[in-house]
């Protein structure tokens, strides 16, 4: 239920169901003053939220709160690198890179680069649920990295459930953690709650840091990346909200 309410609170569907009602009133109740108001509601959520600058001004206070990892690769602490799973689906009659979504490829992408080079690395793992982290397995190895460098983990239904099935495996063990970088500080919090050492890695970065490089105008796209942003604030506080009723 959490997450569909999370789901309904983003700005397009704020949007779409703003749309939705404007047109039921206007056709069935003849609420023309309602109508208008639903439907200048609309418009001005897609003016602001679908805008560059602010889409973008969204995003950055998330992915930026870690930096790309870039230096501090040769860490000889660390032993492994965990990624976060985000979509796939096997199709047979596609080849591998076609299998995984734009998330997946970008994360599957940076944990590939983190291996090459420090190949030492005892295992790169993927956490997620279903069969998702094992297609990503099978596009892994289709970049080049050995099977027996690869370990999954199926179980997992959210960032809170790998930091919990991955426990045992990664204490007192410094790990590359791989996730898209608006994502990233709520996985490093969960991770560190289970008492863990996370090292950040993100990628699929969205904004840029100067929030005003960007068009103006309101777009799908930049829509879009104003839903992302405000669902991690949602599950953000969601979180917040879990751990101070479990643990208060």
């Amino acid at each position: 239920m959490s997450d569909l309410l999370k789901y309904i609170l983003t700005p397009s569907t704020i949007i779409l169901f703003g749309l939705l009602f404007a047109l039921v009133f206007t056709i069935i109740f003849k609420g023309k003053k309602i109508a208008k108001i639903c439907l200048a509601i609309s418009c001005l959520l897609y003016l602001i939220l679908g805008s560059g600058p602010v889409s973008f001004a969204l995003m950055k206070s998330l992915e930026y709160q870690y930096q790309p990892l870039i230096d501090d690769i040769n860490n000889d602490q660390v032993e492994y690198i965990v990624v976060l799973a985000g979509y796939a689906e096997n199709v047979h009659y596609l080849p591998p890179s076609s299998l995984i979504n734009e998330t997946s490829a970008y994360r599957i992408l940076e944990a590939t680069r983190i291996f090459n080079t420090k190949p030492e690395l005892r295992k790169i793992i993927i956490s997620g649920k279903n069969e998702i982290p094992t297609i990503m397995k099978s596009v892994f190895i289709a970049t080049g990295v050995p099977s027996d460098k690869i370990e999954v983990e199926t179980q997992s239904w959210d960032t809170s459930d790998s930091a919990t099935n991955l426990d045992k495996l990664l204490a007192n063990k410094a790990f590359y953690l791989v996730t898209s970088a608006g994502h990233m500080p709520r996985s490093i919090t969960a991770f560190r709650k289970k008492q863990l050492k996370p090292i950040a890695a993100p990628t699929h970065f969205y904004s840029k840091q100067n929030i005003y490089a960007t068009a103006y105008l309101p777009t799908p796209e930049h829509l879009h990346i104003s839903d992302m942003a405000i669902i991690e604030y949602l599950a953000t506080f969601r979180d917040y909200l879990a751990g101070y009723i479990i643990n208060p």
